[in-house]
């Protein structure tokens, strides 16, 4: 009951805080989720998806006071953002959690990485849509490695895996796989004399695969950028590096059509209180065709919008009443890679506005995106998460009760709403 009062409370103050609102309208909101376990008090959602009967699916990484155990969280909502399933999975100790993907037999498949012993293995777990164990991965496997990132299509998935081998020294293999029973269509490992490890994995339109990573030098203590292309059936076309300042915080790549895609990196300075993301528009051979730097927020990933455009989503530093605060935020930016609409969580929304106001002001919630999609009417997704106090209303003046709890937030096609 406390979790349903928190949400009541949350979707009124919505309601209030947009001032006259359209009833019709009423399916675009922030929403947010505390309080949903006694002990995996942190919940940071990393993937979403929708079902074709319009439910949404989240993932996340649930996480002990202290971070010392984490877990899978699954989380199910009708189109609306009501939660209609809640289910953490803490017989699955996970490192990391990366992405969720809906099976052509309608099971979910979450994907991550566990770390036993000192060696990671790659992870994932089946489930019902009611969220129950259908099947898990083998426990074991020959190298110590990690599950980088996975994309589906109708019939097939592409995953990206990162082989730690002797003296930490990473490289990448790529696997075509038939997510219903893990069976492999085809692997190519990616065997160079240098130091990768893969960040993401896309398929396209015609089935060929891109694969974003990054080249470690100087002993690990610096890295850039690195692209490969790979065929439908796994042959490396090219590879490609991309001039920008070394060291990043995060990376993404997407499709814009046949001939362009965008890439993103982002960097920050919290002693500065300051963030910026650089933009580059690619051509179909990875060559920079514009280059744009995005200021004021930490660009965590990129969603392709209706008419080309491109959402970046993260979150801004800021230091409020002397205190680094992160704030959930986006960018719209447009083909000649110019911002043509941002909008970032602030004092003004939930569950700020339900705080007393110089605990507000003293002690802001920090938030941030990591993952969006977009759904089947149209309308745009984010999620992440949000540090807060279990009752907003009833905070502590020491910042004690607060707790990084799942985020949600329903936008417009346009990316408004909100």
């Amino acid at each position: 009951m406390n979790f349903y009062r928190h949400f009541l409370t949350a979707f009124v103050a919505i309601l209030f805080s947009l001032g006259a609102i359209n009833v019709s309208k009423a399916q675009t909101g922030i929403f947010y989720y505390p309080a949903l376990h006694e002990t995996l008090v942190h919940n940071n959602i990393v993937g979403i998806a929708q079902a074709a009967n319009t439910e949404i699916y989240l993932i996340g990484k649930a996480s002990t006071v202290d971070y010392g155990k984490s877990v899978p969280y699954f989380g199910r909502f009708d189109k609306k953002g009501m939660p209609l399933v809640h289910k953490f999975y803490e017989d699955f100790p996970i490192w990391n959690l990366r992405k969720l993907i809906i099976t052509q037999g309608l099971s979910l498949k979450m994907y991550g990485t566990t770390l036993e012993k000192g060696k990671y293995n790659p992870f994932y777990l089946q489930l019902s849509p009611s969220g129950r164990v259908e099947g898990k991965s083998p426990k074991t496997v020959v190298y110590n490695t990690i599950l980088s990132d996975i994309s589906s299509k109708k019939d097939f998935a592409v995953v990206a895996h990162t082989r730690i081998g002797e003296n930490k020294k990473y490289n990448i293999t790529i696997h075509k796989v038939n997510p219903t029973d893990e069976s492999y269509d085809w692997s190519t490992p990616i065997s160079t004399d240098l130091n990768e490890e893969a960040t993401r994995v896309i398929v396209l339109s015609d089935n060929s695969i891109i694969v974003l990573g990054k080249e470690y030098k100087n002993n690990m203590r610096t890295y850039t950028p690195i692209v490969y292309s790979l065929s439908s059936t796994g042959k490396v076309l090219w590879r490609v590096g991309i001039t920008v300042p070394a060291n990043f915080f995060t990376q993404d790549i997407i499709q814009v059509d046949r001939s362009r895609f965008v890439y993103m990196c982002s960097y920050g300075k919290e002693y500065l209180g300051t963030s910026e993301t650089r933009v580059i528009q690619l051509s179909s051979n990875g060559e920079p065709l514009k280059a744009n730097t995005i200021p004021n927020i930490n660009g965590n990933g990129l969603l392709l919008m209706d008419g080309k455009k491109v959402m970046l989503y993260g979150s801004n530093i800021a230091i409020l009443s002397g205190r680094v605060v992160t704030r959930a935020k986006f960018s719209i930016i447009d083909k000649n890679l110019e911002t043509e609409y941002q909008r970032e969580l602030g004092s003004t929304d939930v569950p700020d506005v339900l705080m007393p106001q110089r605990i507000a002001t003293s002690f802001p919630t920090t938030s941030d995106f990591s993952s969006a999609v977009q759904l089947l009417d149209g309308r745009i997704a984010l999620t992440g998460k949000v540090f807060m106090p279990a009752d907003p209303k009833n905070p502590s003046i020491k910042g004690n009760d607060r707790y990084n709890a799942p985020l949600l937030v329903i936008l417009d096609k346009n990316g408004r709403g909100i």
